[in-house]
């Protein structure tokens, strides 16, 4: 159906709101004893529109990012951030093409917010809340078990032998130290996934690997701090620096969105405002040619009425005098 123009500030409804508008009329009126209130029953018909579309585009986004990190989990979180940038920028496309007959500007930005609150939380320490940081901390449990299962398994396979081995003099010297930590740690680096990778190697590979080490260099008394422990709190710390950077331009780009989105509605609402202002005035000049040509037309038929009635009245009395000379 054509988009129906409903009040002003607020827009065309069409479809199923203009029902719902209809419906709220009647509730109104009989609530109210015949007394009706357009904008308040406008302004509700709006927010039950712009609750729906804001829950509709959550839950797109919900859908999306959740299927993703149900396949990705345990990854470094700029993957979910990258996906989190491509499935935001799609929902807030699809809320203002649901919402495009809403010239309320300030109402959109309102349920705007509302959507980006439930989507993602931030604060002065970072995001805080809302979907994506469930997802991120869900991420952070994953990268810790996973890892740690991996540390379980190599202990097993291969630490606890090379431990027993040092057991034994003879063949605890000819065990390559820095090259059998090397593998493991090779292997570890290999197999592990998740923002939990170094947190987990220092807390729990590394004891390991000491336990090792002391075991393979006691009878040289050749035993040192291990290097790979220093290596992981360093790239631990880029990783730091890169997850700060990537939320702090996450929080940029969407700023930029919404100022760009909020512009477009400004827009949008005063490109309605001027077309509403040119409809009236093409309706006014209407209604006034019609006015003047109907008058015109009007002045025109009670000529002729006038010239009728002045006709029949010269004819009565021409009829008059006759029949007064008659009678005479």
């Amino acid at each position: 159906m054509k988009p129906k123009k409903a009040w002003p500030y607020v827009g065309n409804i069409h479809g199923q709101q203009f029902a719902e508008l209809l419906k709220e009329y009647v509730s109104e009126f009989s609530s109210s004893g015949g007394v009706l209130n357009i904008y308040s029953v406008g302004s509700k018909v709006v927010e039950t529109l712009l609750n729906d579309v804001q829950e509709k585009a959550f839950h797109r986004y919900r859908s999306s990012m959740d299927d993703f990190s149900k396949s990705v989990i345990p990854c470094p979180n700029h993957e979910i951030i990258y996906k989190h940038n491509d499935c935001l920028t799609k929902v807030i496309k699809y809320f203002n093409v649901k919402s495009k007959y809403i010239n309320d500007s300030a109402l959109l930005d309102m349920h705007r917010k509302k959507l980006l609150e439930r989507i993602a939380v931030y604060a002065a320490g970072g995001l805080v809340g809302g979907h994506l940081k469930n997802l991120l901390s869900s991420n952070v449990k994953e990268s810790d078990k996973y890892c740690k299962k991996i540390v379980d398994q190599l202990f097993e396979d291969k630490l606890k032998p090379l431990i027993s081995k040092c057991e034994n003099e003879d063949v605890r010297r000819s065990i390559d130290v820095d090259r059998e930590i090397s593998e493991i740690e090779k292997e570890y680096k290999g197999r592990a996934r998740g923002p939990h990778i170094w947190q987990v190697y220092k807390k729990e590979l590394a004891d390991k690997i000491t336990i090792f080490s002391a075991a393979a260099r006691t009878a040289d008394g050749n035993e040192e701090d291990a290097p790979y422990v220093k290596e992981a709190e360093e790239e631990e710390g880029k990783e730091k620096e890169k997850e700060e950077e990537q939320m702090s331009n996450l929080k940029e780009e969407e700023k930029k969105t919404l100022r760009l989105t909020m512009k477009e509605d400004i827009t949008k609402q005063q490109d309605q405002i001027a077309a509403d202002l040119e409809e009236n005035s093409t309706a006014i000049l209407t209604q006034i040619s019609q006015l003047l040509q109907t008058h015109a037309e009007l002045a025109k038929e009670l000529q002729l009425v006038r010239d009728h009635m002045e006709k029949e009245s010269k004819a009565m009395k021409e009829e008059l005098k006759g029949k007064k000379e008659k009678t005479t």
